[in-house]
């Protein structure tokens, strides 16, 4: 990938739309050790848009398999949040050189991007079956309908809160965990994944009704938004991120 003639800004957009990232820290007999995996965005897009489309046709297309109650619906949006907010809250920062971006440019601004370049990206995940659940609306399916608010605006949303405050607790992969044996599970890492089984929750409540559906995203949306709009929050991060020995 060439970076030239792109400014900074530019540059974090076109890297981090064209390539999707995960890691984490992998426990095997006793031995800890960090996996990292890259991924092409264009790939996982193919990969999800026949996967939705099977869904689609599965739940509402085809005449053998249109039940009265479809738990598809009501499953797929929960899967799909999971694996968002996994992907946005353990790897957003992990192989980001902060030493390097938070002097180039202010750490408000890199942070903010690249949030919003991740967020994009892991549409690339869930927009397809967010597009099948808004055409299952239109079927006549009442359950779509909370589905693709889900999938559109809730778990992007709360992949922003999710984000914040992996960074805020520093806990980032690419910190060193000093002092912990392997397997040690601290109360820091509970509150990390403590967000994943509330929205989870949320999940479930929007699919029961459209209107909670709604209230829902356009809180989650509403508090992403003021999080995102405060730069001082942002540069605080960075400060904290350092101070944790994030490099």
């Amino acid at each position: 990938m060439s970076f030239v003639g792109k400014g900074p800004i530019r540059a974090i957009y076109s890297y981090h739309l064209s390539f999707l990232e995960m890691m984490g820290r992998v426990n095997i007999g006793g031995s800890t050790s960090y996996r990292a995996a890259r991924v092409r965005t264009s790939t996982v897009l193919v990969v999800s848009v026949t996967a939705a489309a099977v869904y689609l046709f599965l739940t509402g297309l085809s005449p053998f398999t249109r039940l009265p109650f479809r738990p598809a619906v009501v499953v797929v949006p929960v899967f799909m949040g999971i694996i968002t907010l996994v992907l946005m809250s353990q790897g957003t920062l992990s192989n980001e050189r902060g030493w390097l971006a938070f002097t180039a440019m202010d750490p408000a601004t890199y942070l903010r991007h690249l949030l919003f370049s991740r967020v994009i990206s892991a549409l690339a995940i869930i927009g397809p079956f967010g597009v099948a659940d808004i055409i299952l609306a239109l079927l006549g399916i009442r359950a779509g309908a909370g589905s693709a608010i889900v999938l559109l605006v809730t778990v992007p949303s709360a992949s922003i809160l999710a984000a914040y405050l992996v960074a805020r607790l520093g806990a980032v992969q690419q910190v060193r965990e000093e002092g912990m044996m392997p397997g040690q599970f601290d109360l820091r890492q509970f509150l990390v994944i403590l967000p994943t089984y509330v929205v989870v929750g949320l999940i479930f409540v929007s699919e029961i009704s459209l209107t909670a559906s709604i209230v829902i995203a356009a809180m989650l949306t509403v508090v992403s938004a003021l999080l995102m709009s405060i730069a001082g929050v942002w540069r605080g991060i960075a400060y904290r991120l350092t101070e944790r020995g994030f490099v």
